[in-house]
Protein backbone atom coordinates (compact mmCIF):
# COMPACT_ATOMS: atom_id res chain seq x y z
CA UNK A 1 0.00 0.00 0.00
CA UNK A 2 3.15 2.06 0.98
CA UNK A 3 4.26 1.49 -2.54
CA UNK A 4 1.16 2.35 -4.79
CA UNK A 5 0.52 5.34 -2.34
CA UNK A 6 4.11 6.73 -3.31
CA UNK A 7 3.80 5.52 -6.88
CA UNK A 8 0.42 7.44 -7.77
CA UNK A 9 1.96 10.90 -5.57
CA UNK A 10 4.77 10.92 -8.36
CA UNK A 11 2.75 11.21 -11.09
CA UNK A 12 3.43 14.34 -13.44
CA UNK A 13 2.49 15.90 -16.14
CA UNK A 14 5.47 16.29 -19.21
CA UNK A 15 5.00 16.31 -22.39
CA UNK A 16 8.23 17.36 -24.37
CA UNK A 17 7.64 14.88 -27.44
CA UNK A 18 7.55 14.40 -30.86
CA UNK A 19 4.82 12.13 -32.23
CA UNK A 20 3.05 10.22 -35.34
CA UNK A 21 0.26 8.47 -35.99
CA UNK A 22 -1.98 7.05 -38.63
CA UNK A 23 -5.78 7.42 -38.74
CA UNK A 24 -9.15 6.10 -40.26
CA UNK A 25 -10.99 9.26 -41.71
CA UNK A 26 -14.31 10.04 -42.41
CA UNK A 27 -14.83 8.94 -46.45
CA UNK A 28 -18.47 10.78 -46.87
CA UNK A 29 -18.69 13.94 -47.57
CA UNK A 30 -20.79 16.73 -48.50
CA UNK A 31 -20.63 19.46 -51.59
CA UNK A 32 -21.94 22.44 -52.96
CA UNK A 33 -21.09 22.87 -57.67
CA UNK A 34 -21.48 26.19 -59.17
CA UNK A 35 -20.48 25.25 -63.20
CA UNK A 36 -22.06 27.16 -65.73
CA UNK A 37 -24.48 24.17 -66.30
CA UNK A 38 -25.61 23.44 -62.85
CA UNK A 39 -25.54 24.70 -59.27
CA UNK A 40 -26.64 22.50 -56.62
CA UNK A 41 -25.78 20.77 -53.14
CA UNK A 42 -25.52 17.08 -52.85
CA UNK A 43 -23.43 13.94 -51.13
CA UNK A 44 -21.29 11.58 -52.27
CA UNK A 45 -18.44 9.51 -50.32
CA UNK A 46 -14.97 7.71 -51.25
CA UNK A 47 -14.20 3.84 -50.69
CA UNK A 48 -11.68 5.34 -47.95
CA UNK A 49 -10.14 7.85 -46.35
CA UNK A 50 -7.07 8.13 -43.95
CA UNK A 51 -4.57 10.57 -42.71
CA UNK A 52 -0.69 10.30 -41.22
CA UNK A 53 0.44 12.97 -38.91
CA UNK A 54 3.76 13.87 -37.97
CA UNK A 55 4.36 17.09 -34.98
CA UNK A 56 5.16 17.62 -31.43
CA UNK A 57 3.49 18.37 -28.28
CA UNK A 58 4.77 20.85 -25.45
CA UNK A 59 3.09 20.65 -21.76
CA UNK A 60 3.76 24.03 -19.49
CA UNK A 61 3.38 22.88 -15.67
CA UNK A 62 5.31 23.34 -12.53
CA UNK A 63 7.12 20.46 -11.09
CA UNK A 64 4.64 17.84 -9.24
CA UNK A 65 1.35 19.69 -11.54
CA UNK A 66 -0.46 16.44 -12.47
CA UNK A 67 -2.58 18.26 -15.10
CA UNK A 68 -1.49 21.27 -17.15
CA UNK A 69 -1.83 23.20 -20.45
CA UNK A 70 -0.32 21.02 -23.64
CA UNK A 71 0.52 22.80 -26.83
CA UNK A 72 1.19 21.08 -30.13
CA UNK A 73 1.88 21.45 -33.67
CA UNK A 74 0.96 18.77 -36.36
CA UNK A 75 1.96 18.60 -40.40
CA UNK A 76 -0.96 16.38 -41.64
CA UNK A 77 -1.47 14.42 -44.70
CA UNK A 78 -5.14 13.50 -46.16
CA UNK A 79 -5.69 10.63 -48.54
CA UNK A 80 -8.89 9.53 -49.93
CA UNK A 81 -9.62 7.65 -53.05
CA UNK A 82 -12.15 5.43 -54.84
CA UNK A 83 -15.81 5.48 -55.22
CA UNK A 84 -15.96 9.01 -57.44
CA UNK A 85 -12.21 9.61 -57.64
CA UNK A 86 -9.32 11.02 -55.24
CA UNK A 87 -8.72 13.79 -52.67
CA UNK A 88 -5.10 14.92 -50.91
CA UNK A 89 -4.53 17.38 -48.76
CA UNK A 90 -1.56 18.54 -46.82
CA UNK A 91 -2.85 20.54 -43.22
CA UNK A 92 -0.74 22.63 -41.21
CA UNK A 93 -2.43 22.40 -37.56
CA UNK A 94 -1.69 24.40 -34.38
CA UNK A 95 -3.66 22.70 -30.84
CA UNK A 96 -4.30 23.90 -27.35
CA UNK A 97 -5.27 21.35 -24.79
CA UNK A 98 -5.47 20.44 -21.23
CA UNK A 99 -3.06 17.45 -20.19
CA UNK A 100 -3.62 14.98 -17.04
CA UNK A 101 -1.13 12.36 -15.94
CA UNK A 102 -3.47 9.58 -14.56
CA UNK A 103 -0.14 7.84 -13.36
CA UNK A 104 3.50 8.14 -14.08
CA UNK A 105 2.95 6.33 -17.22
CA UNK A 106 -0.80 7.01 -18.54
CA UNK A 107 -1.44 10.35 -19.81
CA UNK A 108 -4.99 11.50 -21.07
CA UNK A 109 -4.98 14.46 -23.21
CA UNK A 110 -7.71 16.60 -24.79
CA UNK A 111 -7.42 19.24 -27.04
CA UNK A 112 -8.86 22.11 -30.20
CA UNK A 113 -6.90 21.87 -33.54
CA UNK A 114 -7.04 23.77 -36.26
CA UNK A 115 -5.48 24.68 -39.29
CA UNK A 116 -5.03 25.73 -43.06
CA UNK A 117 -3.50 23.93 -46.00
CA UNK A 118 -3.34 22.83 -49.66
CA UNK A 119 -5.53 20.19 -51.61
CA UNK A 120 -5.92 18.92 -54.56
CA UNK A 121 -9.14 16.96 -56.13
CA UNK A 122 -9.66 14.55 -59.23
CA UNK A 123 -12.89 13.12 -60.20
CA UNK A 124 -13.98 10.49 -62.34
CA UNK A 125 -16.22 11.35 -65.30
CA UNK A 126 -19.83 9.97 -65.73
CA UNK A 127 -22.34 9.91 -68.16
CA UNK A 128 -23.73 12.70 -66.94
CA UNK A 129 -20.29 14.94 -66.01
CA UNK A 130 -17.26 15.62 -67.56
CA UNK A 131 -14.11 14.77 -65.17
CA UNK A 132 -12.49 17.31 -63.29
CA UNK A 133 -9.23 18.27 -61.31
CA UNK A 134 -8.14 21.15 -59.47
CA UNK A 135 -5.94 22.05 -56.47
CA UNK A 136 -6.86 24.42 -54.01
CA UNK A 137 -7.00 25.86 -49.88
CA UNK A 138 -8.13 23.64 -47.06
CA UNK A 139 -8.52 24.47 -43.75
CA UNK A 140 -9.85 22.08 -40.34
CA UNK A 141 -10.62 21.99 -37.05
CA UNK A 142 -11.30 19.73 -34.90
CA UNK A 143 -11.43 18.26 -30.89
CA UNK A 144 -9.49 15.11 -30.23
CA UNK A 145 -9.16 12.96 -26.73
CA UNK A 146 -5.58 11.37 -27.21
CA UNK A 147 -4.22 8.60 -24.05
CA UNK A 148 -0.47 7.40 -24.19
CA UNK A 149 1.37 5.08 -21.97
CA UNK A 150 4.79 4.66 -21.78
CA UNK A 151 6.12 1.45 -22.24
CA UNK A 152 9.60 2.44 -21.83
CA UNK A 153 11.13 5.74 -20.54
CA UNK A 154 11.25 7.81 -23.57
CA UNK A 155 8.93 5.92 -25.92
CA UNK A 156 4.84 6.03 -25.61
CA UNK A 157 2.46 4.20 -27.54
CA UNK A 158 -0.72 6.28 -28.61
CA UNK A 159 -4.58 5.88 -28.93
CA UNK A 160 -6.51 8.48 -30.61
CA UNK A 161 -10.33 9.89 -31.45
CA UNK A 162 -11.75 12.85 -32.58
CA UNK A 163 -14.22 14.51 -34.44
CA UNK A 164 -13.73 17.61 -36.70
CA UNK A 165 -14.19 18.77 -40.40
CA UNK A 166 -11.92 19.89 -42.74
CA UNK A 167 -13.52 22.20 -45.71
CA UNK A 168 -11.49 22.25 -49.07
CA UNK A 169 -12.54 25.20 -52.32
CA UNK A 170 -11.51 24.57 -55.61
CA UNK A 171 -11.93 26.17 -58.81
CA UNK A 172 -10.97 25.31 -62.70
CA UNK A 173 -12.23 25.75 -66.29
CA UNK A 174 -15.26 28.08 -64.71
CA UNK A 175 -16.33 25.72 -62.53
CA UNK A 176 -16.20 26.17 -58.35
CA UNK A 177 -16.50 22.78 -56.04
CA UNK A 178 -17.12 23.10 -52.05
CA UNK A 179 -15.74 20.24 -50.63
CA UNK A 180 -17.15 19.43 -46.71
CA UNK A 181 -15.69 16.10 -44.85
CA UNK A 182 -17.17 15.71 -41.42
CA UNK A 183 -17.16 13.11 -39.02
CA UNK A 184 -15.24 10.98 -36.59
CA UNK A 185 -11.33 9.95 -36.91
CA UNK A 186 -9.11 7.29 -34.71
CA UNK A 187 -5.87 5.88 -34.81
CA UNK A 188 -3.22 4.35 -33.22
CA UNK A 189 0.50 5.97 -33.02
CA UNK A 190 4.16 6.47 -31.29
CA UNK A 191 5.85 9.50 -29.30
CA UNK A 192 9.09 10.07 -28.47
CA UNK A 193 10.18 11.83 -25.38
CA UNK A 194 13.37 14.22 -25.44
CA UNK A 195 12.94 15.05 -21.92
CA UNK A 196 10.69 14.08 -18.71
CA UNK A 197 12.04 17.22 -16.62
CA UNK A 198 9.13 19.69 -16.20
CA UNK A 199 8.99 23.33 -18.15
CA UNK A 200 8.91 26.27 -15.27
CA UNK A 201 7.18 28.80 -15.38
CA UNK A 202 8.91 31.03 -12.82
Amino acid sequence: MVLSAVTVSSAELVVRDAQTLLLAEPAGFSYHLDSPSYTGDGQDGFASAAAFEVGGRLSLTRPGDQIGLVLGLDASLHQASGGPGSLRSFLGLGSVGLGWAMTDRWVLLGEGRAGLGVSAIALNGTAYSPSFSASGQARAYQARVQASYFVSERWRVLASVGYGQVDSRYSSRGITLAIKQTGWSAGIGVSYAFSRDPVSLK
